[in-house]
């Protein structure tokens, strides 16, 4: 009975992350730390029928063959319904630059029972689906400090013309990639949003170009964030507006 209720109290964690994916992870991101041995991932299946889950890390592409240095443990396994799943995620040593963060992803590939044999017809309005998480995996080395409480000093923003329409210009000269949940550029009397993309983040040392979604005439202004901090929650912050 203690196991029963300390499995649905687990499960009831999980159900607190929002997504469509039957598969949920109990976290968002994760942080390999250089010198772990390995880092594990918990998973749970919130759907009511089993699933097979085949998962792997790599460069965002949803290769299951993509070469990477990390190994997932295990890789293929039955999860039924309503119960959790350990995987473990391993570094095996291969190069990689230790003065930045490294990103990658971990696929969780969700195949439900009876894919293949559903069809879609007059009795079955139904089709099941499989289905792909991807949880962004960096890489931190050792001689890198804790990721910043406050951005606003490692980051600049600037607006530049491209194609007849002003871009927002995101420069980061931390090590860390940022990955950002929302921008706007606020000014004295109106507010302009970036567009959503896939993936709003900025990596290390690099610079990253920014669309809003209407055009606008005003240039002085300051940028309002957000963006996702190691445990995968918002944290807002403001800044100036650089000039060019």
């Amino acid at each position: 009975m203690k196991r029963l209720t300390a499995v649905v109290a687990c499960l009831s964690l999980f159900w607190l992350i929002p997504g469509k994916a039957g598969i949920m992870a109990n976290m968002t991101r994760i942080i390999y730390h250089q010198g772990d041995k390995e880092r594990s991932v918990l998973l749970a299946n919130t759907n009511k029928y089993p699933v097979i889950v085949q998962s792997w890390v790599d460069h965002g592409e949803a290769d299951p063959q993509a070469e990477t240095p990390f190994v997932v443990l295990a890789s293929i396994f039955h999860l039924p319904a309503q119960k959790i799943q350990a995987i473990r995620i391993v570094y095996n040593g291969d190069y990689l630059p230790d003065d930045r963060e490294s990103v990658f992803w971990l696929n969780l590939y969700e195949i439900p029972p009876n894919l293949h044999h559903q069809a879609l017809n007059q009795n079955n309005a139904k089709v099941s689906l499989a289905m792909n998480t991807q949880l962004k995996l960096f890489y931190r080395p050792k001689k890198l400090a804790d990721f910043p409480a406050k951005l606003a000093d490692k980051i600049t923003f600037t607006l530049q013309q491209k194609d007849q329409e002003w871009v927002l210009i995101c420069k980061n000269s931390s090590p860390f990639h940022i990955s950002f949940s929302q921008i706007v550029f606020d000014s004295q009397h109106q507010r302009y949003p970036i567009k959503q993309q896939m993936d709003m983040m900025t990596p290390p040392f690099s610079e990253h170009i920014y669309r809003f979604e209407q055009p606008f005439s005003q240039h002085n202004g300051q940028i309002i964030f957000s963006y996702l901090n190691d445990a995968g929650f918002s944290v807002r912050e403001v800044t100036t507006l650089q000039t060019p």
